[in-house]
Parts: structure tokens; C-alpha cells; sequence
């Protein structure tokens, strides 16, 4: 099936379910952060089996299968023992996500976090009345541990990580997540680490926050869940975890009703994703690890000039088209000369020339796409 007719039978097949698709038109729809590989076949049994049960009040998260299995991940892929009593599971990664900042940040605090940062984290800290601040980087946006210290000032509450990072997908190295942690445990300042995309890691391995020490593990609260790797957003559920039971149970007290707990279905199928690495995970690693390289591979060759960011995780495709397009919008270039739906860099906190496209899409449309962004792009002044 080529590009075209592949990208009318999943508007055909999506239109009535998925936002993104419903909202395409004749464009190629990669504006929205989700994948087109539907979901693990051991995780949906999981789901379907228990909704021939009752649904009733969830049970304790505490004493259900989800604790132990999750727990189980990170005791396996990490060597990182995580006891019960250090989760909480919740019905949504951002409402949590939510509850977390708002527990440990106010009116006149700053918190430090990586730009380009997802938007609606970015609101989720100004909502709490804090300062979103850059945390400082180099030109490719390695850590600058003497620009970090200087920027911990007495306001400096917190440290935002988005771990594997959204929109860019590249990693924190270990070295770089130890200078962070040593800084924070210095200035006594909450380290936040956002991990919902590790595991879709594809190359290296993740490092997770927690993993670095004691006193790192003391001074954070990693959140994550199965909605990204396992292509779960319309189910939802997700988890944070801290080693500081104080810090989990402060978080949680100032919660409250805000957001409710994860609920029998979603623990379901928490359990079932984080098992383990199954055969559907392993090869979706593969697909976005195969389509990331044959786009920025054609792009570079045939864009010299266009700059896409390496990833190592997630199924985004960071574009930098300010050779090409200047200070103008990139959403709108991509949409009248390329027929391609993206998010503008603006909506992260930096120039609107910036872009970023969802690369989870089967193959034919990723070549689709390709096509379309080098016939479109090429007729830009820039582009020679």
C-alpha cells in the first residue's frame, strides 16, 4: 500500500476515535503525541478480561498485582528496589503531574526546567503561580553545571526533568544527571523527573533519577505510567514513586480528591505493560528507531541546511527551520507547502521557526511524509 492510500485507510479507520485523525483533512497528521501501531495484544487481553468482570471500586494499589509488577520493572531493567509503600498510582499522567508541582511550589518560587518543555507541563508550573526558568545548557544542550549552581538561587524550589526529553528525545547522561542531583541535594531543591517515555528508549539505556544514589533518591519524585510506550492515552493511569515517604505523602495529602486513584481497569493494564518487554514493545522500539533514521538520514541529505535533532527515545522528530524559513511560523510553512499538521515550537516555549512531528506512523506515511517535507521544503530560499 503506498503513502496515499495508507493515509486514507487510517483516516478512514481513526477518524471516529482519534482526535488527530478526525481533524486531518488531506493533510499528514503529526501534531499529536501518539502512535498509529494500535496496542500490545498482551496488554488489551489484560484490559478485556477484566472488563467481563464487575466494575467496581479499584482495589488498594497497594495489595493489587500493580505495585509488585512495576516495582518488578525497575528491580529487573535498573537494579533499583522500590518498595510498596513508595507509589502512587493515579488516574492521569498531567493531572498528577498537577497535584505534584502544586504540592511544592507557589506564588514567587522558580522552577528550573529544560527549554524547548511541553507546553502543558509549562502550565502546569505557571498554574501553581511559580516562574518557569530555563535550566541552563550548552549550544546542543548539554548541562552547564557552573551555569546550573548560579542559577540555584534562594526562589529556586525545584528542578523539572522531562527524562527522556519532550519534544527533542534525547537522554540525560548519567554524568549529567549526578551534577544535577548533587546540585539539587546541595540547595535542598526537589528534583521532579518526569519519565513517561523511558521506555521507549532506543538507543542506550535509560537512567532513572532515582537509580543515582540515596541522597538523589531522597530529594526526588519520578512520575510515569504506560500511556506513551504502550499507547494507552484513552485508557489513561499513571504512577509517581519517591524513597522519601514524607515527600510521596505530601504530595499526596495536598492531592486529595483532585485526582482520583488509578482505577481497576488502569491497574490492569499497568500490570500487563510493565510485565515486561514484550515482543509488540520490542518491535515498536524498532519501527520509531527505523523511521527516525530514514527520515533524518533523507532529511540531511537532501536539507543539508534543515537541523533535526538525534534522538535516542520517543517517536519525535525535533526540526529546526530557521535556515530555511527565518523568524516565521514553522506550523504554518509545514501546512501550505508540505500538507503536514505539526506542533509550533512557540507552544515549547521558544521560536515559533521550531517544530515538532510525531514519527509513529506506519511506514508508507512516514515515506508520505518524507516526500512531502523535502518537495515542500526545497522551494524555499533557504533550502539551496
Amino acid at each position: 500500500m503506498d503513502g496515499s492510500a495508507q493515509l486514507a485507510t487510517s483516516m478512514t479507520h481513526a477518524a471516529e476515535f482519534s482526535l488527530r485523525w478526525a481533524t486531518a483533512g488531506d493533510a499528514v497528521p503529526m501534531h499529536f503525541g501518539e502512535m498509529d501501531y494500535g496496542c500490545d495484544p498482551e496488554v488489551l487481553t489484560a484490559i478485556q478480561d477484566r472488563l467481563r468482570l464487575p466494575l467496581l471500586y479499584p482495589p488498594p494499589t497497594k495489595s493489587s498485582p500493580v505495585s509488585e509488577t512495576v516495582a518488578g520493572h525497575y528491580r529487573e531493567s535498573h537494579g533499583l528496589d522500590i518498595p510498596r509503600e513508595a507509589f502512587w498510582f493515579a488516574s492521569g499522567a498531567l493531572a498528577q503531574n498537577a497535584q505534584v508541582m502544586s504540592a511544592l511550589v507557589g506564588p514567587g518560587d522558580v522552577v528550573l526546567c529544560r527549554y524547548p518543555m511541553f507546553p502543558y507541563l509549562l502550565e502546569v508550573i505557571r498554574n501553581t503561580g511559580a516562574t518557569a526558568r530555563p535550566l541552563p545548557s550548552g549550544p546542543r544542550g548539554q548541562l552547564s553545571l557552573e551555569a546550573l549552581e548560579a542559577a540555584l538561587t534562594p526562589e529556586t524550589k525545584a528542578i523539572y526533568l522531562v527524562n527522556p526529553h519532550n519534544p527533542t528525545g534525547e537522554s540525560y547522561s548519567p554524568s549529567d544527571l549526578q551534577s544535577i542531583a548533587d546540585a539539587a541535594v546541595r540547595s535542598k531543591v526537589w528534583v521532579v523527573s518526569n519519565e513517561l517515555h523511558s521506555r521507549l528508549t532506543f538507543q542506550g539505556r535509560h537512567t532513572p533519577f532515582a537509580q543515582l544514589s540515596a541522597a538523589a533518591a531522597q530529594a526526588s519524585i519520578t512520575l510515569s505510567g504506560a500511556s506513551k510506550s504502550h499507547n494507552l492515552a484513552g485508557i489513561g493511569g499513571s504512577f509517581a514513586f519517591s524513597h522519601n515517604l514524607d515527600l510521596l505523602e505530601r504530595v499526596r495529602r495536598h492531592a486529595g480528591h483532585a485526582i482520583s486513584e488509578a482505577s481497576s481497569v488502569q491497574q490492569v493494564a499497568m500490570t500487563a505493560a510493565y510485565r515486561h518487554d514484550s515482543p509488540w514493545l520490542v518491535d515498536v522500539r524498532r519501527r520509531i528507531r527505523s523511521i527516525h533514521s530514514l527520515m533524518t538520514g533523507a532529511l540531511s541529505s537532501e536539507l543539508p541546511t534543515l537541523r533535526v535533532t538525534q534522538a535516542k527515545s520517543t517517536y519525535f522528530l525535533w526540526m529546526d527551520l530557521r535556515s530555511l524559513i527565518g523568524d516565521a511560523d514553522a506550523v504554518t510553512v509545514l501546512r501550505s507547502q508540505c500538507g503536514i499538521l505539526a506542533c509550533s515550537g512557540l507552544d515549547f516555549g521558544v521560536d515559533p521557526s521550531f517544530a515538532r512531528l510525531t514519527i509513529a506512523v506506519e511506514e508508507p506515511v512516514a515515506e508520505l511524509a518524507l516526500k512531502r517535507l523535502v518537495s515542500g521544503l526545497r522551494t524555499l530560499p533557504g533550502a539551496s
